[in-house]
């Protein structure tokens, strides 16, 4: 690896790093605030127990730091401190440490993410984040090993002109792939679980969201990741070159730039052409009935669920048109 002007990271600055990336990225979202305490568990040791309450607490406080609307912005950034790890990992068993490094980022981040699930179950919640950031860690090892741009990188003074920035290109593309791939992986894989990609930060900028109908949100998810791959090795090359009187190879970062301006551009195309052809306007009723829980027990039958969702949409009868539809959670059915 070509490291020249970069010192190696520890292995706890490694960590920190992953865990930090873990945080932005549950930041990006808004949290779901966490009703109840915690239960005792009957025949689980004092330690687990004192793990659950520190998770516990930890979630009470992240409930508290984010704000409703959550931090969207940070989607730009998030990553960053993931990348600089994982391309900092040296030695053998490279795709190991690489897979760990981006579990634990995962783990972390889902953890925070899907916390409220304790009102149910605490087994859910460490089960649920174990299994996510399995995907995080195939991201790590693709990202530590064939996409790692800081392994065996072409000597910039003896590269041609655009070689460099064309690699940084490549390894931008592949790894924004493999991170949306890996999301719509797991949002079909086993049962499915496709909640909270990155490209869904994007659902309060319409001018951004609206590229949502080329490739899903998932694939909005490859724009945030291109351009922090390309920033940080353009921030890197800068460091680097520090103090030289030779050009830098600005062509990565003006292709991300001219990427993020075509997908704004397009949202402005689509939101400023909406409404112009054909279209029928239709009204919907949507029912989501706010059913006691206690612990993992529903304090309600399925009958009284049933009735319950058939009375409030009995209130709002009136209000629809013959053929206007009514959308119950499939649950209930």
């Amino acid at each position: 690896m070509n490291a020249r002007g970069m010192g190696k990271l520890s292995r706890w600055s490694k960590i920190g790093a992953v865990v930090a990336s873990g945080l932005l990225v549950a930041g990006l979202f808004p949290p779901a605030s966490l009703e109840g305490g915690l239960f005792q568990l009957a025949g689980v040791s004092a330690l687990v127990q004192a793990l659950l309450m520190l998770l516990f607490r930890a979630v009470q406080v992240w409930d508290a730091l984010v704000p409703s609307t959550g931090w969207p912005a940070l989607v730009w950034v998030a990553l960053v401190p993931l990348l600089v790890a994982l391309w900092s990992i040296t030695g053998k068993r490279a795709g190991w440490k690489g897979f760990f490094l981006g579990w634990l980022a995962g783990t972390v981040s889902n953890l925070l993410l899907f916390g409220w699930l304790a009102s149910v179950s605490w087994l859910a919640v460490v089960m649920l984040g174990i299994y996510l950031g399995l995907y995080w860690g195939l991201f790590g090892a693709f990202a530590a090993t064939l996409a790692n741009p800081w392994r065996d990188a072409p000597d910039p003074a003896g590269a041609g002109k655009h070689a460099v920035a064309c690699r940084s290109l490549r390894v931008a593309f592949c790894l924004g792939a493999v991170w949306a791939g890996l999301e719509w992986l797991r949002s079909w894989m086993f049962t499915g679980f496709g909640w909270n990609p990155l490209g869904v930060a994007f659902g309060n900028v319409p001018v951004m969201a609206q590229a949502a109908d080329l490739l899903g949100a998932t694939g909005l998810s490859i724009l945030p990741v291109f351009c922090q791959v390309v920033a940080v090795q353009f921030v890197r090359r800068l460091w680097n070159n520090r103090g030289e009187n030779r050009g830098r190879p600005w062509l990565d970062l003006a292709v991300a730039v001219a990427v993020v301006g075509m997908v704004a551009g397009y949202g402005g195309w689509r939101l400023a052409t909406e409404g112009r052809g054909e279209s029928i306007r239709l009204k919907a009723l949507l029912v989501q009935i706010n059913i006691p829980q206690d612990a993992a027990q529903v304090t309600w039958s399925a009958l009284d669920v049933h009735m319950a969702y058939e009375e409030e949409t009995l209130k709002a009868l009136d209000h629809l048109r013959k053929n206007d539809p009514a959308h119950w959670p499939d649950w209930v059915m």
